[in-house]
């Protein structure tokens, strides 16, 4: 079945405005909301998240999130990044229980159950599906055995059965432990009516004078409605600090701190201009060719990439098929940190680009196979 939007509900929302309007107050989500800035604001299609379904959370824990120490700033980092992650999915879960639901037609046949079963005369006893809740709207049910194979071919029965509450109360039996005889290996009830005022029901496979009986069943329901859909709330750790959020008296004392903030904020900037700056590619902006020095590195200094050229190529070099060519013993590139090399790998084409440079990388050396000779243009980031 297909999941919609509510009609009430807007067909886009911000994530964390829509998530943090909805929890406040409430006392099982609450605890979330010191949480919703890492959430931010990106703008959901409601029409496109309740086409893809619920995608509820495998453990709605929070507790294995809480390192026991955050040793390294990368380390704290990706704690973060995980932290803010499952925030964000509990948002998503939360927001598509409100704004999305399934509307069956009245006279659809709808599967409750369905899978293969065991049951056993003695010790765990005959399969039983407990008393469950008759889905809203349904007027009628249908229950099918099918593939049922009894031990030493001796009869198996079902029984299915119409309660007033969950409790048990008000017991009315469709068919209290019919015998299907050993030569039957399947059974089904057709559609019949639920019995007026019970709305509750139970299944159940009994293995009758075989020891074990296993078989096919499937359960349905005949009815209608508008089902939706109720997300588990994550559960609020003691040991989980909740974000800090300081009390300002004056505007020198507020002040302070948005200046704290603004400074925070000018490293974030840099940093993620430099990170930018260094992964982007193309860049836009070159340097004219240095000629390599065999036995001297360039120095790459704050360059996002590296072109490099050969020239005089002689012709004992290796060369594959296909266009752009290919060779084989032309040279080698090292990249370097100022702490040593990183493994050389083969200059395999000609002009050879290389971006993004990876992190730590200062410099280049490049050797090739005399009397070619080679120069390095520094691409530069983008400013």
């Amino acid at each position: 079945m297909t999941w919609t939007r509510k009609s009430a509900a807007p067909p886009y929302v911000n994530l964390g405005e829509a998530f943090a309007a909805a929890i406040t107050g409430d006392p099982d989500w609450g605890w979330l909301l010191g949480w919703v800035p890492v959430i931010g604001n990106p703008v959901i299609d409601v029409n496109a998240l309740c086409a893809a379904g619920p995608m509820p959370l495998s453990d709605p824990s929070f507790t294995d999130l809480i390192p026991t120490h955050p040793r390294t700033i990368l380390e704290d980092i990706l704690y973060k990044i995980a932290f803010a992650a499952r925030v964000r999915a509990v948002a998503y879960d939360f927001v598509f229980g409100a704004y999305c639901e399934q509307v069956v037609s009245f006279g659809t046949w709808e599967a409750y159950f369905e899978g293969d079963v065991t049951a056993h005369q003695e010790g765990t006893g005959p399969w039983d599906t407990g008393i469950f809740a008759i889905p809203a709207g349904s007027t009628q049910y249908r229950v099918t055995y099918s593939g049922v194979a009894p031990a030493y071919n001796n009869a198996w029965q079902e029984r299915i059965l119409a309660y007033t509450d969950a409790g048990g109360s008000g017991r009315i039996d469709y068919d209290d432990g019919h015998s299907q005889g050993g030569g039957y290996n399947g059974f089904s009830t057709g559609a019949q009516n639920i019995p007026a005022g019970h709305g509750y029901f139970r299944v159940m496979l009994l293995a009758g004078d075989a020891a074990t009986v296993t078989g096919h069943v499937l359960v349905e329901f005949n009815g209608g409605g508008t089902h939706t859909y109720t997300p588990d709330p994550p559960t609020s750790s003691p040991d989980l600090p909740p974000p800090h959020s300081g009390t300002y008296v004056d505007i020198p004392d507020l002040g302070a701190e948005l200046d704290n903030i603004e400074l925070k904020l000018d490293w974030v900037t840099q940093t993620l201009m430099f990170i930018a700056g260094r992964t982007a590619t193309p860049p836009i902006g070159a340097d004219d060719p240095v000629a390599v020095d065999p036995d001297a590195p360039v120095e790459i200094g704050d360059s996002s990439g590296i072109i490099i050229t050969v020239s005089g190529i002689p012709p004992g070099v290796g060369e594959d098929f296909g266009t752009p060519v290919r060779y084989h013993k032309l040279g080698r590139v090292t990249l370097g940190t100022p702490d040593g090399w990183l493994p050389s790998f083969d200059l395999e084409q000609n002009p050879l680009v290389i971006t993004p440079i990876p992190a730590g990388v200062t410099r280049v050396q490049v050797a090739v196979r005399p009397p070619a000779t080679a120069t390095v243009i520094l691409l530069r980031p983008p400013k």
